[in-house]
C-alpha cells in the first residue's frame, strides 16, 4: 500500500509479477528468475527514461504541464549530466 500511496519502491513479489506479466512468462524455469537481475533492471531502467524523455519530446503546448514530478526530476538529471538540453552542434544538421 506504500508504493500505491506514497511512492515507496513496491514489494519484490509484485516486481516479480510485473515482470511476468510484462514478458509474458512465468517466474521459474527458464523464466523470470532465471534471468540476469542486473540485465533485467538495467533495462527497465532504459526503458522508463526512453518513456519520459519521448514522452518530454513529443509534448506540444500545455501538455509540456501534465509531466509528474518524478518525469521532472528525471529530465533535470539527464539535463545536469549533460545528457539533454544541450545545443546541438552544426555538425548534426
Amino acid at each position: 500500500m506504500d508504493s500505491a500511496r506514497y511512492g515507496e519502491p513496491p514489494p519484490l513479489p509484485l516486481r516479480l509479477h510485473w515482470l511476468c506479466e510484462k514478458y509474458g512468462d512465468l517466474p521459474d524455469d527458464g523464466g523470470i528468475l532465471d534471468q540476469d537481475y542486473r540485465r533485467m533492471h538495467e533495462m527497465q531502467i532504459l526503458s522508463n527514461i526512453y518513456a519520459v524523455v519521448s514522452r518530454y519530446i513529443n509534448a506540444s503546448g500545455a501538455a509540456i504541464h501534465s509531466l509528474t514530478e518524478s518525469e521532472r526530476r528525471l529530465l533535470k538529471c539527464l539535463g545536469d549530466e549533460g545528457l539533454m538540453f544541450e545545443e546541438q552542434s552544426s555538425d548534426y544538421c
